[in-house]
């Protein structure tokens, strides 16, 4: 969903790599929760790295993003202030077949799965030069630009566009829009999580309510890339880096004793 480098790779070598992670970026609280928590509790469905119930499912190890249960349509809100925009992405679970060394269509249940991020909207924080991510919305706020995704059709691939902007020139840019945080920015969905089809463009007009592998949710992202735009450094706001049984307590009051949370409530 993100391009990625070595979470346990030192300062130094991120630097090397072109993305400085600062302990100032993981020790502020700069986030709120995406989401209404009165209305909706805090449920995180997917840590740091994958279940083995979900592995088994799709075969990727590594999620570095967290995913929060949430009912379809739910408001999502923008979880500091900064330069939104929005696109799509989508591709199809694959192995590599061991006697042929050929890349193959990962089945479940008979049927292709997409495990792509779908609708998303992604904000830019000038002060912190950071981004948050939110996936398979069902729907995104008129208000921020969208860019259509690129498609490859050897691979039925949708690539996001207009996401990859120089940060000097996001206030400058037809594709971006300033938000402050709380702003709904759209609504939860299950858009990029498909069995057997594609869903775009059709997500765009129609709220999706199709049978899925997995549960809907929103997919959210923190991370910094390099001033080339090409390498992404994910942060998890937990400060956890594990399965999503871990996340369990981070509602306890005694939570921020034990990891560094970004969430300020």
């Amino acid at each position: 969903m993100e391009d990625k480098i070595n979470k346990n790779t030192t300062i130094e070598e991120d630097i090397l790599n072109n993305v400085e992670i600062t302990k100032k970026d993981t020790s502020r609280k700069i986030l709120i929760y995406p989401f209404d928590t009165n209305l909706n509790p805090i449920i995180i469905t997917e840590g740091w790295f994958y279940s083995e119930e979900e592995n088994s499912i799709h075969g990727t190890t590594d999620h570095e993003g967290i995913d929060f249960a949430l009912p379809i349509g739910t408001p999502i809100k923008a979880a500091f202030d900064g330069y939104a925009v929005s696109t799509y992405g989508f591709s199809w679970v694959t192995d590599i077949n061991p006697d042929t060394q050929k890349e193959e269509f990962r089945l479940f249940y008979g049927d292709k799965i997409s495990m792509d991020i779908g609708l998303f909207v992604q904000i830019y924080n000038p002060k912190t030069t950071l981004f948050t991510q939110y996936g398979h919305l069902s729907k995104i706020n008129e208000q921020i630009p969208f860019t259509k995704p690129l498609f490859e059709e050897e691979t039925e691939t949708y690539f996001p566009a207009g996401n990859r902007i120089d940060p000097k020139k996001y206030s400058l840019s037809r594709n971006a829009v300033y938000v402050k945080k709380g702003t709904v920015i759209g609504y939860s969905g299950i858009s990029g999580i498909t069995k057997g089809f594609i869903d775009y463009p059709e997500c765009m007009n129609t709220v999706r309510r199709d049978p899925i592998w997995d549960e809907p949710h929103l997919h959210f992202q923190l991370f910094k890339r390099s001033p080339n735009q090409k390498y992404a450094k994910l942060i998890d706001p937990y400060g956890i880096y594990s399965t999503c049984d871990l996340y369990k307590e981070s509602t306890e009051k005694d939570f921020d004793r034990k990891h560094i949370s970004l969430w300020r409530s």
